[in-house]
């Protein structure tokens, strides 16, 4: 129940569109949604990071959720196949500023994935 409520936070935070952008099966918020149930499974508590930030390319058919902790300290990248909604959950080791890409150039990628 939880993290229900922790997602319902995150949609209405994030100010989540309710359709898919040209090229998407996913909306934004079924992206965070699966994005949050990833996180979750990492033991991840979403209220110690600041709102994700949700960028998708219609080039590969992924979606990229990203998550900076509050206190700079760690970032996480939840990596998201459109097509099948399946996320992989990615440690990021350095800082991502919350006005850079998801994924700044140099950053190494600790890949763990997940089934939907």
């Amino acid at each position: 129940m939880k993290i229900f409520s922790l997602l319902v936070a995150l949609f209405i935070l994030c100010g989540c569109q309710t359709s898919a952008p040209h090229g998407a099966r996913l909306t934004r918020a079924q992206a965070i949604n699966i994005a949050g149930q990833v996180a979750a499974e990492h033991n991840q508590r979403l209220q110690d990071y600041l709102r994700p930030e949700v960028r998708f390319d219609s080039q590969t058919g992924k979606w990229e959720v990203s998550f900076q902790q509050k206190d700079n300290l760690r970032a996480f990248v939840v990596v998201i196949d459109d097509e099948t909604g399946v996320g992989t959950f990615l440690w990021v080791n350095v800082a991502i500023p919350s006005s850079s890409s998801c994924l700044p150039p140099n950053t190494a990628l600790e890949p763990t994935p997940t089934a939907p």
